[in-house]
């Protein structure tokens, strides 16, 4: 669609492009429209007939303004037999060319081809690891073809939720689908779904864009704050019966812990309390919650409590398992310390480390 087409041609620099896909009985169509730069503000836009290139036809559909996908218009065989003679037009009038500043001219025949997603909407769940998404081509194959893709940002976030993508792909002669992946994130977080944007430009070797060229993925949450719980992972042959799977976070190592780091050959700074690293189920953060939420409380051997607050809790992958990481407490007596985790005003079961002296 130009101003060059328009009767008469203009100077206009905007330019856009639009779809009719018949449906198979061919009493229906979907019009798809995208255009930009025009001059001024849109005042309508129609699709007219008939009429040939360089002359004018009359008002046979009304279209919504601005951009739009999957416009259902209801067409008489009258208008079917002038849209396969292209003889119909879409017509984007503007304040500064009220007969029409872009105009262009449906093309049909054996030779045309368009690319557009299969679907224009799809889900996956969060714990998918991808997203695969197809695109079709349909009318005529003889020919190679090519068009970009790319996702954008909806409600999800690209790198916490998903990896941005992009790209191009190609169509030999005789291919009809061709297909790409978008890396999902599983995180911790109760954040319910979400949705990326996809979409498809710079169609190529005589295709067109078809519809839906522009498509909504949504990632299926698998988080849920429950009321129940945390549980705490023991060691079923530890030296205690309730003995926690707990590591050294630095080391490695499993306990005895002491309270302060003795891996002297490291740069701790001035803090070198050792970080414990202890893993629980059922354990979810509410979407902007932070490790915070989460406290460690600790009873040792002379019965004193500490509740230190945790530093990180992260998702373990391939796991439904939270990892949480805390810092013993400077006074922490040696001997046998008794453990648990509270979230969301709910406590786990009891678990014990060991401190050394």
């Amino acid at each position: 669609m130009t101003g060059a087409q328009e009767t008469p041609p203009n100077n206009s620099t905007a330019t856009g492009t639009a779809t009719l896909l018949l449906s198979p009985d061919e009493q229906t169509g979907l019009v798809t429209l995208n255009f930009s730069g025009l001059s001024s503000a849109e005042t309508a836009a129609h699709i007219h007939g008939p009429a040939a290139p360089g002359s004018t036809g009359s008002i046979l559909f009304p279209l919504p303004n601005g951009n739009f996908t999957d416009f259902l218009i209801t067409l008489s065989a009258g208008d079917v037999q002038n849209l396969k003679n292209g003889q119909l037009y879409i017509n984007v009038h503007s304040s500064n060319f009220l007969n029409g500043e872009i105009r262009g001219q449906f093309q049909g025949g054996s030779s045309a081809s368009s690319l557009q997603f299969n679907s224009a909407t799809s889900y996956v769940p969060e714990t998918g690891g991808s997203a695969l998404i197809t695109v079709t081509r349909l009318g005529s194959t003889a020919a190679p073809a090519t068009v970009d893709y790319a996702t954008s940002e909806g409600t999800a976030t690209s790198a916490s939720d998903y990896l941005a993508t992009s790209g191009t792909l190609h169509f030999a002669a005789g291919e009809t689908l061709k297909t790409f992946s978008v890396p999902l994130v599983d995180d911790l977080y109760a954040e319910g779904s979400e949705t990326i944007k996809l979409s498809l430009s710079n169609p190529a070797g005589g295709a067109f864009l078809g519809s839906p060229n522009i498509a909504t993925l949504t990632i299926v949450d698998n988080d849920v704050v429950t009321p129940s719980p945390p549980q705490l992972i023991l060691e079923e042959s530890g030296p205690d019966p309730n003995q926690a799977t707990a590591f050294d976070s630095m080391l490695f190592l499993r306990d005895p812990f002491h309270v302060q780091s003795v891996a002297n050959w490291l740069d701790l700074g001035p803090d070198r309390n050792t970080r414990v690293l202890v893993f629980v189920a059922n354990l979810k953060l509410n979407l902007g919650e932070t490790a915070a939420a989460v406290v460690v409380r600790l009873i040792d051997s002379n019965s004193q409590s500490y509740d230190v607050v945790a530093e990180d809790v992260r998702l373990v992958p391939n796991f439904d398992l939270a990892q949480i990481t805390f810092r013993l407490p400077d006074n922490l007596s040696a001997g046998a310390c008794m453990m648990t985790v509270k979230a969301h005003g709910q406590i786990s079961n009891t678990g014990t480390i060991r401190i050394a002296p």
